[in-house]
């Protein structure tokens, strides 16, 4: 309780300075991506594909225009062909939201996201985070919200210059799928935000990705005992809404 009355604290004393809006004029568009079954890789996921439905629907109803992928349509290929497609759409008063549930990895420094037929032994078939960062600036608009849920998602945080990214994990932590719940803890908990009014902190009606990333923060890391710690990056001294009431 503490620690809300602290964020609500520093919103309100801040202000425009640290939170100004967008106005959020423009379209919205999502590109989402779950495998739960993987052609090489060995460990096939529970709910990787329901994770991803769930954010089509929960942003579908939000207004935005979704194109979801799952399993062998989650290549490297389709991914750099979807973020190119709507490069030739997308104007820069648009915002646009990248979601991707499945497998992450980490060989010799360097982060991947692991597309279905990407093969352990040959790293040019996995996703580098830094190849999709060149796709994703492809894009005319800076309003891109970036959300992974996948283990060792902090790391793409260290790429992103000019996106808002919210990962479900540290860099060096796994990002957890549960039984329980039917979904990655992540997105199970990101999308109860996004349907909490609670969430909304300073209740003007609009849930911001800093009130998403606080909701989702401290839901994680309590579910997971601290195993998992969801991070988050935007800008400085901009603040955009992901969802109005």
């Amino acid at each position: 309780m503490i620690k809300r009355i602290l964020f609500l604290f520093i919103v309100i004393i801040y202000g425009c300075d640290l939170y100004r809006f967008e106005d959020g004029s423009g379209k919205f568009y999502a590109i989402v991506y779950g495998v739960n079954d993987y052609l090489y890789f060995a460990q096939d996921l529970q709910y990787a594909v329901k994770d991803a439905i769930d954010i089509k629907l929960e942003m579908g109803k939000s207004g935005y225009i979704v194109n979801l992928r799952t399993n062998s349509m989650v290549t490297k290929t389709v991914i750099s062909n979807d973020i190119a497609s709507l490069s030739l759409t997308v104007k820069s008063e648009d915002t646009v939201l990248f979601y991707y549930s499945g497998h992450g990895s980490v060989k010799d420094g360097e982060e991947y996201l692991v597309p279905y037929d990407a093969q352990p032994s040959l790293p040019e078939t996995l996703l580098k985070v830094k190849e999709l960062d060149g796709y994703l600036k492809r894009l005319s608009t800076q309003k891109v919200i970036l959300l992974f849920d996948n283990c060792y998602s902090g790391s793409y945080i260290a790429y992103s210059s000019g996106f808002f990214v919210l990962t479900a994990s540290k860099k060096e932590e796994l990002s957890l799928e549960d039984g329980r719940l039917e979904h990655g803890v992540f997105t199970y908990y990101f999308l109860r935000g996004l349907q909490n009014k609670g969430t909304d902190i300073d209740e003007n009606g609009v849930i911001s990705l800093s009130e998403i990333y606080w909701y989702t923060y401290v839901n994680v890391s309590n579910y997971t005992k601290g195993a998992q710690n969801p991070q988050f990056l935007g800008y400085t001294n901009v603040e955009i809404a992901i969802k109005r009431f």
